[in-house]
């Protein structure tokens, strides 16, 4: 169970040099500012719907003891179903061995090196032994991704699935080779290069597992931890369609697996937006699906009201309206069930939000109560800290752009924040993840600008940061550490007057105070660093207010840049900068920090083999509301794509002339609309696109990228079509997609 969850926040935003300061909200009165909702809503989190306290007495059933039930019981399958389908011969003995010490390996929360090396060690010598029987190949395989080595583990997962297809073992077995693979592509390539078979067996399998008598008697959860690996991946519809042939399931395993498909069909149709937003048609296939779901639900719980799963559906169910309890009391049953659920928890924080009726204030009352319950030895009590990091992410109109660290500078709150990481830490439970907690106590405290308690933690901590949860909370590790240091000193006085006019758009007043200060560190200080991003974005802004060209970059360093997701980037003597991804062909992302407006021209050179992407969003986060021009040489094609909640995809562009690796762009955005020449032809004529702040460049699908000659100027007049389009150009109608 992870430490620190998040709600619908997958990427890094953005966190400016002073984040904590937010010139539009004072933060003593965040939660006062928010109406308490009203009696009759149904996420109110009111007296009506806290009567049943959380079960918080050292008896109630905990995840922890669920872990140790499932050990038991995966040790037991695993050994079951090799003495009966397995190759048997004068290596059993030692493959009971190795399942049982595999099983401890890949169940456990950490990740023991030593111990993974060791039982690859024995994995080979059962080979060299003439053991030929696909569990252990499979579970070798399993062992090398957990170890990071995707590739050495792709060519065993690949070599056990098509051998699990062939063999006697259980559906679940191929299943869990199919899963295991798929997640694996998936990190490695992406979605362009999974086979459609691999979901399709995934889909297939999992469902004739609901058969299988292992899952019977009380087990029926193990099932739903599996079918959790692959819920997120596969067709609703096809799952649906299999479960009506398979006439053996077991019937909470069937009834459960509906009411999470039909719930994923109802939101597929109603979309992540706002009401306002949702066709009328679209409605009533919510509707209906989401009754579809709560017949299900309901019923699966009534058949095992001691599993936590049918009920914690039910909170997301009835915070849309589905039947007459509130999510409270459905929580309130999958708690009993099992008191540290804690997808029940995220469940009930989501459903509490303003945007379903409830309230921040109800919001950091339901943490509050989770703090209260002094269960430090489980997850509960971090949901305090969460509901307040819920908050600040909903702070800005329930999504908006960017986190408000500034509700940590409530003095109650940062009082509470102190005593609940102060016991979790003192809680020898917790030793495994003593890092991960500190860790999250140090953004805690610079959040609430305690720079002096930051200082103090993060010094403790020393090299032994958690950086996940830097990535996890979208917090700049750079801005954390060079902020805590900065403003423990004695600049802050003028460090916080140059923050103020900065964020009221000042830069020209702001810049000397920055620049004093910057000069006067020694050349060692780290967070010098920190200082000179400050100083280039506001060099770009100020430039940016001239109609002349101006370079985005300056050539020497990565200040006023910041790199996302996996790899790396690096200005190259020539000034070009240059992006490499630290695992073949993944994601990475360069933003530019300095907000550029929405009326500007834009031009440079992008390199690639691949598809090189050039990025310009609203919101800095896990690609919502976001625009991308995608520059695919192996394709011969440019695509601009539109993405909102709904995940629109966008039109392409065939040029009449290939694509040469090296290709010149030039973009002309103007509020709402945009126009991209390539190489001088035009791809597309004033397309509608989502607000432009930001600029960024991407890497996808190919080893390297080179973004070149880049310059930007700010247009205070809409420019006339003929200065800026290729001369060769007469009709602008619009592109029509390329098939």
């Amino acid at each position: 169970m992870k430490t620190i969850r998040l709600m619908a926040l997958a990427g890094t935003l953005l966190v400016w040099m002073h984040c904590p300061i937010a010139a539009d909200m004072d933060p003593k009165s965040v939660l006062e500012k928010t109406a308490d909702v009203q009696k009759d809503m149904k996420t109110s989190g009111t007296e009506a719907d806290r009567e049943k306290p959380l079960p918080a007495a050292k008896k109630v059933f905990t995840q922890q003891d669920y872990d140790q039930q499932k050990l038991k019981w995966f040790k037991k399958t695993f050994e079951t179903n090799y003495e009966k389908f397995g190759t048997h011969g004068t290596w059993d003995a030692k493959v009971h061995e190795f399942i049982l010490a595999s099983s401890d390996y890949l169940l456990a929360k950490k990740n023991d090196a030593k111990l993974a090396e060791k039982l690859i060690g024995d994995a080979t010598g059962l080979k060299d032994a003439g053991c030929p029987d696909t569990l252990v190949i499979y579970i070798e395989g399993r062992i090398l991704q957990k170890l990071g080595r995707a590739k050495d583990a792709e060519v065993f997962l690949k070599q056990s699935l098509g051998m699990f297809e062939k063999s006697p073992y259980p559906p679940i077995f191929t299943y869990r080779a199919a899963s295991s693979l798929y997640h694996l592509q998936l990190h490695l390539y992406g979605t362009a290069r999974i086979q459609p078979e691999l979901v399709e067996k995934m889909t297939a399998n999992i469902v004739r597992a609901a058969s299988d008598p292992g899952f019977a008697d009380g087990n029926q959860r193990y099932f739903m931890d599996n079918f959790s690996l692959c819920s997120d991946y596969v067709d609703p519809d096809a799952l649906l369609n299999e479960l009506q042939k398979e006439n053996g399931a077991d019937k909470w395993i069937s009834l459960t697996v509906q009411g999470i498909c039909h719930i994923k069909k109802g939101w597929k149709a109603r979309g992540g937006g706002w009401a306002s937003g949702v066709q009328q048609d679209a409605w009533k296939i919510f509707h209906d699906e989401l009754e579809l779901a709560r017949k299900a639900l309901t019923e699966a719980y009534d058949l095992h009201p001691e599993f936590s799963e049918a009920a914690t559906k039910m909170i997301s169910v009835s915070m849309a309206g589905g039947g007459d309890e509130s999510p409270r009391a459905w929580f309130d049953r999958a708690s009993a069930a099992q008191f540290d659920y804690m997808e029940a928890y995220a469940s009930l924080l989501w459903a509490l939000r303003p945007r379903w009726g409830g309230s921040h204030r109800a919001m950091e009352r339901f943490g509050k109560e989770c703090l209260d319950t002094k269960r430090f030895d489980t997850d509960v009590p971090m949901e305090y800290f969460q509901a307040i990091y819920d908050i600040a992410s909903d702070g800005r109109g329930g999504g908006g752009d960017g986190i408000n660290w500034a509700v940590f500078k409530d003095p109650n709150i940062y009082k509470n924040m102190q005593m609940l990481f102060e016991k979790m830490l003192a809680e020898p439970a917790n030793a495994e993840k003593k890092n991960s907690i500190k860790t999250t106590y140090g953004i805690a405290a610079w959040a609430a600008q305690e720079y002096g308690d930051a200082k103090k933690i993060f010094n403790e901590l020393g090299d032994q940061r958690d950086m996940a949860v830097f990535c996890r909370l979208n917090a700049d590790p750079d801005t954390v550490l060079g902020q805590m240091v900065l403003y423990s000193g004695d600049d802050r006085g003028d460090l916080e007057k140059a923050d103020a006019l900065f964020d009221n758009g000042q830069s020209l007043e702001s810049l000397p105070i920055y620049q004093r200060i910057y000069d006067k560190l020694p050349k060692d200080d780290a967070s010098r660093s920190l200082l000179n991003e400050r100083l280039e974005i506001l060099k770009i802004r100020s430039a940016f207010n001239s109609p002349e060209w101006i370079s985005i970059s300056n050539g020497k360093d990565m200040a006023a840049w910041k790199s996302l997701y996996d790899g790396y980037w690096q200005v190259e003597s020539d000034g070009t900068l240059i992006g490499v991804p630290t695992k073949d062909e993944s994601f990475m992302c360069l933003v530019c920090n300095a907000i550029l407006g929405q009326r500007f021209e834009f031009e440079g050179d992008a390199c690639s083999e691949g598809c090189a992407e050039i990025r310009f969003k609203s919101i800095m986060n896990d690609g919502a509301n976001s625009n991308a021009l995608h520059i695919n040489t192996l394709d011969n094609k440019v695509t601009l794509d539109t993405i909102t909640s709904r995940k629109e995809s966008g039109i392409d562009y065939s040029p009449t002339q290939k694509l040469d690796m090296t290709n010149h762009f030039r973009l002309l955005i103007w509020d709402s609309h945009i126009t991209v020449v390539i190489n001088g032809q035009l791809a597309f004529f004033q397309k509608p696109i989502i607000g432009n702040k930001y600029i960024g460049f991407s890497v996808g699908r190919c080893k390297c990228v080179k973004f070149s000659n880049l310059r930007i100027r700010q247009l205070k007049e809409k420019p006339e079509e003929s200065t800026f389009l290729p001369a060769n150009v007469k009709d602008t109608s619009p592109l029509q997609k390329v098939p």
